[in-house]
């Protein structure tokens, strides 16, 4: 009688293919995370945009910008940000837990049903400590060296963005001052004058 030999993979080869799919899989993942950081880092900047067109529709409409809100300090809330003291208005933390987290003035006046947060810090929770979210901060007029003819000087950036080191590219700079403050603590700052 004759006997079929049957054909299939040795383990030696099977081996092979699996190491194969898996080097290919771990490629295709580490593509994906950088696709979701630089999608987020967009939502950033786009809710940068967003939020200071909302921060000009309200000095049009009641000419001066919005206060920071005090009393959101994130000593108060056990969250370590670079930024103590002052009267900043973090968008990680919802100082009165009232469900506007960040710049609430802008939603009272109805230019906003909910001002953006950051993608990955979105205030429902206290827990500011892997660094992301968006600040604001209304200086008073003559500000270290702002020139005190222009008024008071609003301040808005984003801590930690996912794709840079350092200052992003995109970033406008804005300073009417010496301070290298922002520049350290902010990847992206932006501001404006009352005047």
């Amino acid at each position: 009688m004759n006997r079929q030999q049957k054909k299939g993979f040795t383990l030696v080869e099977l081996l092979v293919v699996i190491s194969i799919i898996g080097f290919l899989s771990s490629v295709v993942l580490a593509s994906l995370n950088e696709a979701r950081k630089k999608a987020r880092d967009a939502v950033r900047l786009s809710d940068m945009h967003q939020i200071k067109l909302a921060l000009q529709m309200y000095y049009d409409q009641y000419g001066y910008f919005p206060n920071s809100l005090p009393g959101q300090q994130p000593e108060d809330t056990g969250c370590s940000e670079p930024f103590y003291g002052g009267d900043w208005d973090l968008s990680s933390i919802d100082g009165d837990s009232d469900g506007k987290p960040f710049i609430e003035p802008l939603v009272d006046a109805g230019i906003f049903p909910k001002v953006p947060v950051d993608p990955i810090n979105d205030a429902t929770t206290a827990n500011c400590s892997d660094g992301h979210g968006y600040v604001y901060y209304l200086k008073p007029t003559g500000y270290e060296d702002c020139p005190i003819a222009r008024g008071k000087v609003y301040l808005l950036g984003i801590t930690n963005m996912e794709t840079s080191n350092g200052i992003h590219p995109a970033s406008p700079r804005f300073m009417c001052d010496s301070d290298w403050y922002y520049q350290n603590y902010f990847e992206w700052f932006d501001g404006g004058f009352e005047k």
